[in-house]
């Protein structure tokens, strides 16, 4: 990381915790809480939510790829201190109706990064249509507080709006209406969906998404007592924790759900030391479902013979293209050598890419260690096999110098001191002495 970077991280952080501080130390001193709670208890949990959210965002900063997740974390405890700078800043005009527009627009941040869990970003036309709504509502609700909010100065204390065209005393309290069941609504559409997929789903997708839709459940039993109390004026009590408590689950929520997938990939790595001797694909298949508690895994390895992918008994894939099956998704592991193994598994698994990039390294380093096995398990076989030869050779050779020795020049010496006795016997029988010492030395 630049350190220009870390240097704006840091600044970042330090304002946002300096801004929620001072709101509270203000408040406190001014005695000025407008409609807000009030105590040390509230000061506490208010200064203790915008901790938590800078916290998992230097979490989420190490953890994710992407540095969206940590920006909405740190944007979201920035804009939650604007509620306590709103009843601070209501004797500005210019400035009062800025702080009101953006009171709730930690609710959109916090929205996003909610509809971005966990990989980051917004991967669905779902994710993408709520997000826009969101922003739109927001967006509407800022723009009608700036041109149309003018409360009467005996109801807010304020002075008067310098930016309204057309004010009106209840638009405030009709925006805030419609802005709070527009936020009960996509709510409610969000955990209806994250429940319904939780359900639905195999035990990967409930494993990432553990905390998240208690959170959103508590935040959606929040925001409904928030609208009551607002239109109605009730006083919740101790239940006005509910709402922040909530919140402060979300980002906790989110760097869990990541920190748990990075817990798979650390024990993908273990993949390796199961086929360290060979790549038993049955071993290997079960290896693998079991690590990322999927037991619907499935691995198709390739056969360059026949040009199809198999199972790990050998029989063709089953039911055509793994792909198109719902709720599925497949990883296929190449190499420079040409496909390897095609790797079917559950939809949640396929939203962290550096799991998935430690289970084709796993398998990848696995197979090369295999081949790098095999090729030296032959090498050690053709040099068996040279060594065999060799001897063979020497025994044959020496077979065929007895063979020589045999039927050539052992005969001719069998014939040679054949010849030599005759000569003896000859030599003997002419009374040559000498000669017969002679012939006798040589068949010696």
């Amino acid at each position: 990381m630049g350190a220009g970077r870390l240097w704006l991280r840091a600044a970042a952080i330090t304002v946002t915790i300096a801004v929620n501080v001072l709101a509270q130390v203000l408040s406190a001193i001014t005695g000025n809480y407008g409609p807000r709670p009030q105590g040390i208890g509230w000061a506490i949990v208010f200064v203790a939510v915008a901790v938590d959210y800078v916290v998992c965002a230097v979490i989420a900063w190490r953890a994710v790829r992407s540095s969206a997740p940590g920006w909405l974390m740190v944007g979201a405890a920035f804009f939650w201190a604007a509620g306590a700078w709103y009843p601070l800043t209501r004797d500005i005009a210019w400035l009062w109706p800025l702080v009101e527009g953006v009171t709730d627009l930690w609710a959109v941040l916090v929205g996003i990064l909610v509809l971005s869990y966990p990989t980051g970003h917004l991967a669905s036309r779902f994710d993408r249509v709520v997000a826009y709504t969101l922003s739109g509502a927001f967006l509407v609700r800022f723009l009608g507080i700036l041109l149309f909010s003018s409360p009467s100065a005996a109801d807010c204390g304020c002075v008067a709006n310098p930016y309204a065209i057309l004010p009106s005393p209840d638009a405030d309290f009709w925006l805030g209406i419609a802005w709070r069941v527009v936020g009960v609504v996509l709510l409610l559409a969000v955990v209806g969906r994250l429940a319904a997929r939780w359900v639905t789903s195999t035990l990967p997708a409930r494993r990432v998404s553990f905390v998240m839709p208690l959170a959103l459940l508590l935040w959606c039993y929040g925001t409904f007592q928030d609208s009551i109390s607002f239109a109605l004026g009730w006083d919740s009590g101790w239940l006005q924790f509910v709402p922040p408590v909530a919140i402060a689950l979300i980002p906790p929520a989110f760097v869990g759900g990541v920190y748990y997938a990075r817990g798979l990939r650390s024990r993908v790595a273990d993949l390796v030391i199961v086929a360290r001797d060979k790549v038993d694909r049955a071993l290997w298949e079960s290896s693998l479902a079991r690590t990322l508690h999927d037991s619907s895994l499935r691995v198709f390895w390739w056969d360059e013979h026949r040009r199809v992918y198999q199972t790990s008994d050998g029989e063709p894939v089953p039911d055509g293209d793994p792909a198109g099956r719902p709720g599925r998704s497949t990883l296929t592991i190449d190499s420079d050598q040409g496909p390897i193994a095609l790797i079917e598994h559950d939809v949640a698994l396929g939203q962290d890419d550096r799991l998935l990039d430690a289970v084709s390294s796993a398998l990848l380093l696995s197979v090369d260690n295999d081949r790098l096995r095999g090729r030296l398990e032959q090498t050690i076989q053709e040099l068996r096999e040279s060594r065999l030869r060799i001897v063979e050779e020497g025994y044959l050779a020496r077979r065929r110098l007895e063979r020589d020795l045999h039927d050539g020049s052992q005969q001719q010496l069998v014939s040679l001191a054949i010849g030599l006795r005759i000569a003896t016997t000859k030599a003997a029988a002419a009374g040559e002495t000498e000669l017969v010492g002679d012939l006798e030395k040589a068949s010696a």
